[in-house]
């Protein structure tokens, strides 16, 4: 954790390096010099405040209060459409540092959280959902053949990816195919869907993962499950 005077020249200073004004080099001399600021330390907080306002992924991390010094000053230089995208690098960060050293970045994740509610996330989620409500569609009106042609190439550890928040890019395939091959009734308690979808009139019947992809599931159809609400709703708040 830096004091509030380190972070303040340190955030001045990456601007005015991304601005052209200064040199990297230079940059990180003068926080060294003025600040005591480790050289290394002082790159790795111009580059953070680069990557953070192009959107990019970076390796080289910020504690906590670091990075709500950052993305708070972010939001109130440029706002939220700048804040969106300083947190589009900070999830892709976050999937890199968890990725490669097999462990969850708590801290960040809270801090993320933190600014996704000044971003407008609630309403990026309900636009991912939507996106993947009609890829399912899709996949439920192509035929069985060229579906399954799909799910034998496809990839059974599906790609993180950076929704504001951290999620999986399901398969619509696996999907599509779990809720055929129930035929309108829950695999769990074998009743009947308890009501049709509004939209297309199709039995209502939730897919759930018997491994969770969060512990290494895969995403395929033999460890996916249709269930009703009440039965997906025992599967992960239920005994065991």
């Amino acid at each position: 954790m830096s004091s509030p005077k380190t972070l303040a020249a340190a955030y001045a200073t990456a601007k005015n390096v991304c601005k052209g004004a200064i040199k990297r080099a230079d940059g990180a001399r003068f926080l060294r010099s003025n600040n005591g600021v480790n050289i290394n330390s002082a790159k790795d907080f111009i580059d953070a405040y680069k990557h953070l306002r192009r959107g990019e992924s970076f390796q080289r991390t910020l504690s906590r209060p670091d990075m709500d010094f950052y993305l708070a000053n972010i939001f109130a230089d440029d706002g939220v459409p700048a804040l969106q995208t300083a947190l589009r690098s900070l999830w892709l960060h976050i999937a890199y540092y968890e990725r490669t050293h097999q462990g969850n970045m708590n801290n960040l994740r809270s801090v993320a959280v933190k600014y996704q509610l000044v971003a407008g996330a609630p309403g990026m989620l309900e636009q991912v959902s939507a996106k993947f409500d009609k890829a399912v569609a899709k996949s439920l009106s192509d035929t069985a053949e060229r579906r399954r042609k799909r799910l034998l190439k496809a990839s059974k550890t599906p790609a993180r990816v950076p929704v504001v928040i951290l999620g999986f890019a399901r398969n619509p395939d696996v999907v599509a195919e779990v809720r055929l091959r129930a035929k309108g009734k829950c695999e769990a308690c074998k009743e009947k869907a308890p009501f049709l979808r509004r939209k297309d009139g199709a039995p209502y019947l939730e897919v759930h993962h018997i491994k969770q992809l969060a512990e290494g599931g895969e995403d395929t159809v033999k460890n996916a499950i249709a269930l009703c609400p009440n039965c997906h709703r025992e599967k992960h708040y239920g005994p065991v």
